[in-house]
C-alpha cells in the first residue's frame, strides 16, 4: 500500500513530489521523523480553512444587517465558527452571550 506524501514531507535522499510506502511511514524512518511536519501542515490548512469560511460568513451577515435577512439570528455562527480558532471571536462570543443572558433574565424578573 502506498500513501501520497507529495505535500509536506521534506527529507534530504527523497525528492519532495515522491510516494513513500506505508511501512516506511511508521518506525524510524525519515518519513516518520517528518510526520510532526505533516501534522502542523493539516492543523495549519485547517485553521486557514476555518477561518476564511468564518469570515465568510461573518461578512455575509453583517451585509444582511442592511440586507434583507436574519442578521442577528445567524451572526453568532460566524463567530462560532471563528471562536474555534481565533481567541478574539471567543471572547467576543462570551461577552454577547453573557449580555444575552442578562437582558432575558430581566425579561423575566419583570
Amino acid at each position: 500500500m502506498y500513501s501520497l506524501c507529495a505535500i509536506v514531507i521534506k527529507t534530504k535522499d527523497r525528492p519532495v513530489n515522491s510516494i513513500v510506502p506505508d511501512s516506511k511511514i511508521e518506525g524510524n524512518s525519515p518519513a516518520s521523523r517528518d510526520t510532526p511536519v505533516v501534522l502542523k501542515a493539516l492543523r495549519l490548512t485547517k485553521r486557514v480553512i476555518v477561518i476564511v469560511i468564518g469570515f465568510s460568513i461573518l461578512f455575509i451577515e453583517i451585509a444582511m444587517v442592511v440586507l434583507p435577512g436574519p442578521a442577528i439570528l445567524v451572526i453568532p455562527l460566524g463567530l462560532g465558527i471563528l471562536a474555534t480558532e481565533l481567541l478574539w471571536a471567543r471572547k467576543l462570543l462570551k461577552t454577547i452571550k453573557n449580555k444575552f443572558q442578562q437582558k432575558k433574565e430581566t425579561r423575566h424578573a419583570s
